[in-house]
């Protein structure tokens, strides 16, 4: 297929968001509070992926790359136990925007030189439940984690569109980390696994799955209490994953790719 078919940038989007409640007098469990939380936050994903030349057809081993930022939505909520040590969290995002394309369009056997921006919709949905662990006094605490995501991914070309899905598995770490009376500070570390992946081009009458791959993310976060009930803050995250190449439908291929996301968001939230 032409070479600029792309996988999923799954993963990329399961990001943590970061709220904060009024904080209990020192060495109290005031994290069920912090944690019962609604939020909004808007920002770019920065994305930055490449095809990846397995024949020798180019001197940089590339055979296409694209990168640029795409506008995003994320909505999450979040509870915690009071009485148990469990810790859930649910979210959905929408990315929307152009990319540039600059790399090769395929002619029979023969690459051409090509330059274009695509379109791109991105949505994310994922869950999570954690068992949190208090340290510090109460002044921290971590959780392990466990989540599953479903993707999914239309690039509108010139000449067609493609759509990709996946779902993925992850288990990851959050710690949480009351630095003042009104500042908070989280950090996380994820590892996901992509399962269920498939590309379509409907113009090709191309259907086609893609072996699991493996993904890591990390996350940092700030958040400032304003009041009682409301809360502002950034998130940044950085993403890193290969895919392999799809399976050979019809006589095409999707290559095998290399991607690196960067996340940086902006957000509201409140508690409930």
């Amino acid at each position: 297929m032409p070479s600029h078919a792309r996988r999923l940038t799954a993963g990329a989007f399961f990001g943590l968001v970061f709220v904060c409640q009024p904080f209990a007098i020192a060495g109290e469990n005031s994290w069920p509070a912090y944690n019962r939380s609604l939020k909004a936050q808007w920002g770019a994903l920065e994305q930055d992926y490449a095809e990846l030349d397995r024949h020798n057809l180019t001197q940089t081993g590339i055979l296409d790359a694209e990168t640029g930022s795409i506008r995003g939505l994320t909505l999450l909520g979040r509870w915690q136990s009071k009485n148990l040590p469990l810790w859930v969290q649910l979210s959905y995002g929408q990315h929307k925007g152009q990319t540039h394309y600059q790399g090769h369009i395929q002619n029979g056997t023969v690459l051409l030189p090509f330059k274009a921006k695509t379109g791109n919709r991105i949505t994310h949905t994922t869950a999570a439940i954690g068992f949190p662990i208090a340290i510090a006094g109460g002044t921290a605490q971590v959780i392990p984690y466990i989540e599953l995501g479903k993707n999914r991914w239309q690039r509108n070309l010139l000449q067609y569109k493609e759509r990709y899905s996946t779902q993925t598995t992850g288990i990851g770490l959050l710690t949480q980390w009351r630095i003042s009376k009104r500042w908070v500070l989280e950090a996380g570390a994820q590892l996901n696994r992509q399962h269920q992946a498939t590309v379509r081009v409907d113009a090709f009458q191309f259907v086609s799955p893609y072996q699991s791959t493996q993904m890591r993310k990390f996350d940092l976060g700030l958040v400032f209490q304003i009041n009682d009930r409301m809360h502002m803050g950034m998130h940044w995250s950085d993403n890193k994953f290969r895919s392999h190449p799809s399976e050979i439908i019809n006589g095409l291929q999707a290559p095998p790719s290399r991607t690196q996301q960067q996340n940086l968001f902006f957000g509201i939230g409140w508690h409930y």
